[in-house]
């Protein structure tokens, strides 16, 4: 089986207006980009990755960046004859993430090793709302379909003022089946979501549901649903591979 061919066509660190961020302009490192990490999964609630990063610069010294910055970035995959068609289409654009949509941050800066000419270190990029969900607590009472009330713990309620974790990600959601009435208790958010799900039914009442962040934004999915789907083929690669590496 043939390797895969990637392109890194962007890859720039943001300036953080809401935080105090060593960056006062973008950063490009697409040409000191090593590795890319991102990982996705039906038992994380958000999603995360790492970015090895060789800087010949030593601006993540000179300017001391330690996290709070932003990513911006676009892979292209394919073929090599056929990426470079792609390069300068935008509708060819195959891994995106951005600023205003995913809301990556840099939350550390690992593994660094300083060298006479340069720096190596793994730039490690959490889901904004994930640091959000760390000091937020669910403070009131909930009474009412159990995915109304998870799309309300995500984005708020203007009519009661709840304010929620204030995501501005899609929700894609299935109708649980089922009401169900309880007081937060001061839990995180996430952990009331996923403690909520055991407790949504589907159309069934035979399945619960998952909650999970892909790419596209968060979902609220029935099991029953999940199993209905198409299934996707995989296929093994020839050499061993730690995570999702693009």
């Amino acid at each position: 089986m043939s390797e895969k061919k990637y392109l890194i066509k962007k890859c720039t660190l943001l300036p953080n207006d809401d935080e105090m961020s060593s960056l006062q302009e973008p950063y490009d490192i697409v040409k000191g980009v090593a590795a890319i990490d991102y990982y996705e999964s039906l038992q994380n609630t958000t999603i995360s990755m790492t970015v090895t990063f060789i800087d010949v610069d030593q601006v993540l010294g000179r300017k001391g960046v330690t996290g709070g910055e932003y990513i911006d970035m676009i892979v292209l995959d394919g073929e090599e004859d056929k990426l470079i068609v792609k390069v300068d289409d935008e509708d060819g654009e195959d891994f995106k993430i951005k600023h205003d949509e995913q809301r990556m941050v840099l939350n550390s800066v690992r593994n660094m090793v300083t060298e006479s000419n340069k720096q190596v270190a793994t730039l490690e990029f959490v889901s904004v709302d994930s640091l959000i969900n760390e000091t937020s607590r669910v403070n009131k009472k909930f009474t009412g379909n159990v995915t109304q009330t998870v799309k309300t713990i995500l984005k708020g309620d203007e009519s009661t003022g709840y304010l929620g974790l204030k995501t501005k990600k899609n929700l894609d959601s299935d109708d649980a089946a089922n009401s169900y009435s309880f007081v937060g208790n001061l839990k995180r958010p996430f952990d009331t979501i996923q403690w909520l799900c055991s407790k949504a039914q589907s159309s069934t009442k035979n399945f619960g549901f998952l909650f999970y962040e892909t790419i596209e934004g968060y979902h609220f999915r029935s099991i029953e649903s999940l199993l209905k789907q198409e299934a996707v083929p995989y296929q093994q690669a020839d050499r061993p591979i730690e995570g999702n590496k693009i």
